[in-house]
């Protein structure tokens, strides 16, 4: 079984993204661990923490905020089915999935960001 957030359209999945580990990182920059790429999402936008109580989400001094079943927030404790908003995406949090159930979702930065140079200073592409 395992924990996430998940964007539905309609009946269907249109992002999942399980939660691993005692932190997971929320924001446009992509060092975040669920990177959305949107300008309503800030750099570093939110937080989700494991604790012995469930998880925790924590607004990270967002320009946007974010809310949990429509009541804005800046830290509480997440239940099974809670919505949670962060700009312009609503995700549902869910609790005991089947692994099996589903795949995990990458967004794919089409940023001009993305399109900076992945060699490091000395390297040839041909020796890639």
């Amino acid at each position: 079984m395992s924990t996430r957030l998940v964007k539905y359209r309609g009946a269907k999945i249109e992002l999942a993204f399980g939660l691993d580990g005692s932190k997971v990182t929320i924001g446009r920059d992509d060092d975040n661990m669920i990177q959305l790429p949107n300008p309503k999402i800030s750099k570093h936008h939110a937080i989700l923490q494991r604790t012995a109580a469930g998880w925790v989400i924590e607004d990270l001094g967002s320009k946007n905020g974010i809310s949990v079943n429509g009541k804005a927030t800046e830290r509480v404790l997440l239940n099974n089915m809670d919505r949670v908003d962060l700009g312009p995406y609503q995700f549902h949090f869910e609790t005991n999935v089947p692994s099996d159930d589903w795949v995990p979702s990458h967004i794919i930065d089409t940023s001009a960001k993305a399109h900076k140079p992945t060699l490091l200073d000395g390297e040839r592409s041909e020796d890639c």
